[in-house]
């Protein structure tokens, strides 16, 4: 008790330090059901904190950080699935990632966030494609709108500004500028390549291999081994392959834009023909 009768010493349940309090006031707290043995609102929100992250480490059996990590990095389950295994919900998420922020357990981007959600998921990736289809394929107003807005001068060249230099996936950085110049001149454009296009057409008879589709003025010839890790490859038939523009563009969204090689498209063949 301090001298001023009127004044109670307490200690602080989190830091230990001892602070004064008014006797009314410690009364009128306990008749509201309020705890004054925190000298702050920060001291009381660590000691929440820290009984909540106790009962969180009894609920999952095991340090709760470890497991938030184990779970969010280690098994790739994104936030929504986290949420679900903690409080049977998926609308917890906000919880599960504010914990993240408490722990200093830092969080994906979310483009890399979004990536995950299809990783793997073949079931979401067929109902997207059946979505896509009905809301923007041919004939339908919002596709008609689309191609409108895409045919605009203004936006074909913001478009094409957005995918210049750096700004473009397939940028390498440890190329310099004189070999990147000579890859300009080259690349793609020097004598016999559009013969090698051609044959590669005519032996897959102007079909896509993948889906089998054969869609008039919508194929590529897409090369088995990387056309820049490959130079010696690069007019080699056995090293082409005709693809209509939706099977090359999966192909690429699924194994990346950079270090095609052959076993990785043995590797989506096989996941083409399970899905089928």
């Amino acid at each position: 008790m301090n001298n001023n009768t009127n004044d109670v010493e307490l200690v602080c349940l989190t830091c230990n330090v001892t602070f004064v309090r008014k006797a009314y006031n410690i009364k009128n707290a306990k008749k509201h059901g309020a705890n004054l043995t925190f000298c702050s609102a920060k001291c009381h929100g660590l000691y929440k904190q820290e009984v909540n992250y106790k009962e969180m480490c009894e609920k999952v059996g095991m340090d709760f950080k470890e497991w938030l990590i184990e779970k969010y990095y280690d098994e790739e389950k994104p936030a929504r699935e986290i949420s679900e295994l903690l409080y049977g919900t998926p609308k917890n998420s906000p919880n599960v990632l504010g914990w993240m922020k408490k722990l200093e357990i830092p969080s994906r981007k979310r483009s890399d966030a979004v990536a995950l959600q299809w990783k793997d998921n073949h079931e979401r990736r067929k109902k997207q494609a059946e979505l896509t289809v009905k809301y923007l394929g041919n004939g339908t107003k919002a596709r008609k709108k689309l191609i409108k807005t895409m045919q605009n001068p203004e936006y074909r060249l913001k478009s094409s500004m957005a995918k210049r230099g750096s700004k473009n996936p397939m940028w390498d950085s440890s190329i310099d500028d004189e070999t990147r110049a000579k890859f300009k001149r080259h690349s793609r454009q020097y004598i016999g390549y559009k013969q090698f296009r051609v044959s590669v057409y005519e032996r897959d008879n102007y079909t896509c291999r993948v889906c089998k589709e054969s869609p008039s003025g919508n194929l590529v010839v897409h090369h088995l081994n990387s056309f820049t890790d490959f130079p010696h490859l690069r007019m080699d038939i056995n090293n082409g392959i005709t693809l209509c523009n939706s099977c090359h563009k999966d192909y690429h969204s699924k194994f990346g834009m950079k270090g095609a090689k052959e076993d990785k498209f043995k590797e989506y063949i096989n996941q083409a023909l399970a899905i089928r």
